[in-house]
């Protein structure tokens, strides 16, 4: 759990900031009190033809693998697949670790991986550990599609 307040413009932060839920708000003696939960990691999935997209929100660790190897079994005859992150999702170390996984077991089948809407932290993180060399990345779901 973390607990932000605020006075004015200031904000003031008692752990390390993290994709996170407003659970609860409160104010007291002028301050705003918030307290906040994680987001829990959810993937859900979308066909389109022959691609088939994993809508991903929340915060993304090694707990994820359970939900994306479920949506890419529900995927095993799309030849393209989108793992599209919504902008308030976190991704940790692990949970890179889960796409690089998903990444081999792509190209085995033959198919095509793609990501689309990641956060600008997260596209960071891509280009700096390499992924972004071995996967293409694209700024909209959108996009993607339209590249496929």
């Amino acid at each position: 759990m973390l607990t932000v307040f605020s006075k004015s413009a200031k904000i003031f932060f008692t752990d390390r900031l993290e994709v996170l839920s407003v659970v609860k708000r409160r104010k007291e003696n002028g301050l705003h009190y918030m307290r906040l939960t994680r987001s829990e990691p959810r993937v859900t999935v979308r066909h389109d033809g022959e691609i088939s997209i994993f809508d991903i929100t929340g915060y993304f660790t090694e707990d994820s693998a359970e939900g994306i190897s479920a949506a890419y079994d529900q995927s095993a005859n799309a030849t393209k697949i989108l793992l599209r992150f919504d902008r308030h999702s976190f991704i940790t170390s692990s949970g890179f670790g889960v796409i690089v996984k998903l990444i081999w077991k792509t190209r085995n089948r033959g198919q095509v991986l793609r990501v689309a809407h990641p956060s600008n932290q997260m596209r960071q993180v891509f280009d700096i550990i390499g992924l972004s060399q071995s996967i293409d990345i694209f700024a909209s779901e959108e996009i993607a599609l339209t590249d496929f």
